[in-house]
């Protein structure tokens, strides 16, 4: 809430995709969540580069992968204009999904494991990596980041608004690091601030499609909200790979 505090309107919506695809995973990494909560509300201040940086201090304090936001104070500079222009983005998305297996390898060779913590050394050393080529989840995880960036032309033009355009940047980037992050349980955690805010971006764009009122915005509208329906009732039955103690009564 304080987090979208120019836009309060929108935290029913905000609420629900939170609830829907965040909640239930985030049981089993609370102070991670804390830390990238406290992010988000830097991220309202971004006209105060004190004050959002301070914050974004904080967030590394609860939880050191949030040094990966560091980025956002620079996201804003005009230097990254480049994100904003959609097709860009969509054509180095897909070129990071496709090669993401050679990037992770590549990472690795230059991941510096001496300044990292024996505990966290062990866990990039000894699991094994998992694909992120198939599925239905994520297939659809997919999906739902690429109609983002297909529409955040027009919800950036219809919001006009700085800090809208920042949510997107950041975004952007946590899912170009998620597709070779992935790969690794552990690595994934990195990007996994960046690529949450896509809670506030369904937001707006659901809250734009509204106001379109045709019948294909409607049509798409309704197919994001029963999908993320159906992410939370898949979250329950699977219980969000032994995250969520939640389960349904009646099943």
């Amino acid at each position: 809430y304080k987090a979208n505090r120019e836009y309060r309107y929108l935290f029913p919506l905000v609420l629900f995709f939170f609830f829907c695809s965040v909640f239930g995973a985030s049981m089993n990494i609370i102070r991670q969540i804390l830390a990238c909560v406290v992010f988000y509300i830097a991220l309202s201040y971004s006209d105060n580069k004190l004050r959002m940086c301070g914050l974004i201090l904080l967030s590394i304090l609860i939880h050191y992968s949030s040094a990966i936001f560091i980025v956002a104070v620079f996201l804003g500079s005009n230097v990254f204009k480049i994100l904003d222009n959609n097709k860009v983005v969509i054509i180095v998305y897909l070129v990071c999904f496709i090669i993401g297996s050679t990037l992770y390898s590549l990472f690795l060779n230059y991941l510096p494991l001496d300044i990292m913590s024996e505990k966290y050394v062990n866990s990039v050393n000894s699991e094994e990596t998992f694909a992120l080529t198939s599925g239905l989840g994520v297939i659809a995880v997919n999906g739902v980041n690429i109609l983002l960036m297909i529409t955040s032309k027009k919800v950036r033009s219809f919001f006009s608004n700085k800090k809208v355009d920042l949510l997107y940047r950041c975004f952007f980037v946590g899912c170009f690091l998620s597709t070779f992050m992935g790969y690794s349980i552990f690595l994934s955690r990195v990007p996994l601030g960046l690529t949450n805010i896509r809670i506030f971006l369904l937001a707006f764009t659901v809250y734009y499609l509204s106001q379109r009122r045709t019948s294909f915005c409607l049509i798409v509208k309704i197919c994001i909200i029963l999908l993320y329906i159906l992410f939370f009732i898949m979250g329950i039955l699977h219980s969000d790979n032994g995250c969520s103690p939640y389960i349904f009564k009646w099943l």
